[in-house]
């Protein structure tokens, strides 16, 4: 789920020392839908503020989304690139003056999750509907960053939820983090308003379900409506605009006089008695809008200590409408910002100096330059036309004075069209062509690069960027060479992983089922079984020569069974032929009822008696060696149920039992007889063992992911994340790991020694782009790969 990062204060302001942003449009590998906050709070003479310090948590931010690695590893890069950055400008202040320090939290939504990491003190509290959650270090260093080689990190996560508010300070009273109970925006704003310290502020962070945007005061119609108080508040606030919000560095607002304008005779003026801006050249207007546009870039991004804090919230005022008259226009008075010493020092970005963005501010200039010439010969053209067959005002042609004003008025309205098409044409045009230039050349350079570096390691993250790159420009450019060069880099990276490409094909015609979203993929011999999560039932298809044809006769869902009431299936497993129903497959639905389907046979239905407090939320169901075993996060259980031959009729047991096992992220399990492996949402697996002689549970959290083989480099699976798992059983008994995003498999030994990686074709038996939804390795050796309605296969070598 994508949330929008809502921003609120206690008043109408955020803190400048808070900072949120979303994506760029270019980021490291698995950074492209990351949204990120940082809390900046800062020790010592000359703080940063205003653009100064807008600029400085930007360029933080910036390390995040260009690092590549896990979450985590893209936190502490930030971390340590803040501390070296003022260990330096420490080093050049005299022995007796006062160092500066920073205090830094780092937030991350990353997939849903919510991953804080702090070096300092600072302090946030989540709030959810149900619980509270409080990120702090009890041990942090009470002097931050700047003053130590190696800085202290916290690292925590938790799950969001929609509607999650996160309050974010350096410092929160425990007395008013007790009173914390529910994310709404108005009782905590209340809860701390002229309660904490000045130079303490607090942020609130809303997180809504949403396109991954960072907003600032976008209240739900809910709290809109249930809190009169804010009613008033709200509707100061300036709407969001639709389009994504890069970044949410603060606005500065100015008062400025409204500009004077000259009155002249025009088009606009005869019909509407409007005041028009007097024309200009083409060459003046491309000049002064060149002009205007340098100005506003340069400085932007220098640190000034003594700029000063500036709105972050757009506040609407009602301006009246003022009367144009002719008078004097004062000069404008150039604004020259003189920077400290200090400030000189250090580096600063000019957008103005990019000879690539000069370039395309010119090329846009003149086109629009050149366009109001056009226009105006189109427009004179136009009127002689219209003239010709309306005719003049007058029976006296030569007295008539002007154009009719039927005339006038389609000229108006058709300029302002006929300009704003041309615009956008002229900007197109030249966007994509400068997009293509700039995708090909850096393909090239990352592919050039990657063949000259020797290192293992390094060669196999430049061969990933370089084909991050390569695939890119591929989806612009018709470049043959990009094709040429995309081979050869997946070539070398299948070399340095020991990766085996399988040719995929596709397993049936998606068109009859556009709403199909297959979340699961059982595989009997030729019968394939798959979960349609959105229609909440099991379709069948049966091999015909290579492909795969639906069984419209088989009927596994929601309904009414035995007088038992079957909901939609959350979960389905194959299961032992034995059992009542001799059926091949069971399903589940959230409420805890079975249905035992098989070809040409009517479902059979059953009812599992409830675990004391009821389910929660059932996740997965799966049926190893007569047990039926149900993943349950809510309840923080895995439930196992006996009695195949009685369709589990007995009462639920807790796998666990009273062993404190964390199971809020699991996602996914998998049985080997007395084997349990446990997927947790950030990629990371849990082995145990249970003795069927003692009973005795016994296992690790965390068991590490490993890579023994001796003709290739060791993988960093830290790059990797793994969000779906699969036990294969014999003649080859695997444990399969699926990377959704870059569709591939990694099959690992059941002690998690990682044996090959899988991939689809490079050229022959290529996947569609997305990600994959469902995947299953069966025991006749055929792997299926699910996108949503889409189904393809392969054979194993």
């Amino acid at each position: 789920m994508k949330f929008d990062l809502n921003l609120f204060a206690l008043d109408d302001q955020v803190p400048q020392s808070l900072y949120a942003a979303s994506a760029p449009r270019r980021t490291a590998r698995g950074r492209e839908e990351d949204q990120v906050f940082v809390l900046f709070t800062q020790q010592g003479d000359q703080p940063l503020v205003g653009k100064a310090l807008s600029a400085w948590q930007a360029e933080a931010v910036e390390v995040f989304y260009k690092t590549p690695g896990s979450v985590t590893s893209g936190m502490r890069a930030v971390i340590e690139w803040l501390n070296r950055t003022l260990l330096v400008e420490n080093s050049k202040l005299p022995e007796a003056a006062l160092k500066k320090t920073l205090e830094v939290e780092i937030g991350v939504v990353h997939r849903g999750v919510l991953f804080i990491g702090q070096a300092g003190c600072s302090r946030t509290v989540l709030i959810s509907t149900d619980e509270q959650t409080d990120f702090m270090d009890r041990d942090a260093n009470q002097l931050g960053l700047g003053v130590q080689t190696t800085p202290r990190i916290a690292f925590f996560q938790k799950t969001l939820k929609a509607g999650d508010v996160a309050v974010v300070a350096n410092e929160l009273p425990n007395e008013l983090v007790a009173e914390l109970v529910s994310p709404a925006i108005y009782p905590i704003r209340n809860t701390f308003k002229n309660k904490v310290a000045i130079e303490s502020p607090v942020s609130l962070i809303q997180f809504m379900p949403g396109e991954g945007r960072v907003l600032k005061g976008q209240l739900t119609a809910e709290e809109i409506e249930g809190e009169a108080i804010g009613v008033e508040e709200v509707s100061e606030i300036e709407e969001a605009e639709p389009e994504p919000v890069i970044k949410t560095a603060p606005i500065e607002v100015e008062d400025r006089p409204e500009p004077v304008i000259e009155v002249s005779n025009s088009l606009a003026q005869d019909l509407f008695n409007l005041p028009v801006a007097p024309t200009l050249p083409p060459d003046r207007l491309m000049n002064e809008a060149e002009h205007k546009a340098s100005e506003e870039t340069q400085g932007v991004i220098a640190r000034d200590p003594s700029t000063q804090p500036t709105q972050n919230v757009l506040i609407r005022k009602n301006i009246q409408p003022e009367i144009a008259v002719e008078k004097p226009v004062p000069a404008p008075q150039e604004e020259v910002e003189e920077a400290s010493e200090e400030s000189a020092k250090l580096p600063k970005k000019r957008l103005a100096d990019n000879p690539e963005l000069q370039k395309m501010k010119k090329d846009a200039f003149t086109g629009v330059a050149k366009s109001v010439g056009w226009l105006k010969r189109i427009e004179n053209k136009a009127g002689r036309a219209i003239s010709h067959k309306v005719g003049a005002v007058s029976a006296d042609e030569a007295a008539d004075g002007g154009l009719p004003a039927a005339a006038k008025l389609i000229i108006a309205i058709l300029t302002p069209l006929f300009m704003v098409a041309l615009a956008a044409v002229i900007f197109l045009t030249q966007s994509h062509a400068d997009d293509v230039k700039y995708l090909t050349s850096q393909a090239k350079v990352y592919y050039h690069n990657a063949q000259q570096v020797s290192d293992p390691a390094q060669q196999r993250v430049a061969w990933q960027e370089a084909l991050v790159w390569i695939r890119q420009a591929s989806a612009v450019s018709a470049d043959p060479e990009l094709e040429t060069m995309r081979i050869h880099g997946e070539s070398a990276l299948d070399a340095m992983d020991g990766a085996v490409r399988l040719s995929f094909m596709r397993s049936f015609d998606p068109t009859p089922f556009p709403d199909l979203e297959i979340r699961k993929i059982i595989v009997l011999n030729y019968d394939v079984y798959l979960l349609d999560a959105n229609a909440g039932q099991v379709l069948h298809f049966g091999k015909k020569g290579n492909l795969y044809e639906h069984d419209a006769d088989f009927h596994c869902g929601p309904g009414s069974y035995d007088n038992i009431t079957v909901g939609k299936l959350v979960s389905v497993s194959e299961i032992q032929i034995n059992n009542p129903a001799r059926a091949p497959i069971v399903a589940i639905d959230k409420d805890g009822a079975t249905l035992y389907c098989s070809i040409g046979n009517t479902p059979k239905a059953a009812q599992l008696a409830a675990p004391d407090g009821g389910f929660g939320e059932i996740v997965m169901m799966t049926v190893d060696s007569g047990r039926m075993m149900i993943l349950d996060p809510e309840r923080n259980a895995i439930w196992i149920y006996r009695g195949l031959a009685t369709q589990f009729d007995r009462a639920a047991d807790s796998y666990f039992e009273d062993m404190p096992i964390d199971l809020s992220q699991a996602v996914e399990i998998a049985v080997n007889r007395d084997e349990l492996f446990i997927l947790h949402a950030d990629g990371h697996s849990s082995h145990y063992v249970a003795s069927n002689i003692t009973g005795l549970i016994d296992g690790q959290e965390r068991l590490p992911y490993s890579d023994l083989r001796a003709d290739t480099p060791r993988m960093d699976f830290l790059n990797l994340h793994f969000g779906r798992l699969a036990y294969s059983p014999p003649p080859d008994p695997s444990i399969y790991y699926l990377d959704a995003k870059g569709a591939e498999l990694y099959q690992f030994s059941l002690k998690l020694n990682l044996n090959r990686v899988l991939r689809s074709g490079s050229v022959q038996g290529a996947l569609p782009g997305g990600e994959v939804s469902a995947f299953s390795v069966s025991s006749n050796q055929m792997v299926f790969l699910a996108f949503n309605n889409q189904l393809f296969h392969a054979v194993l070598p």
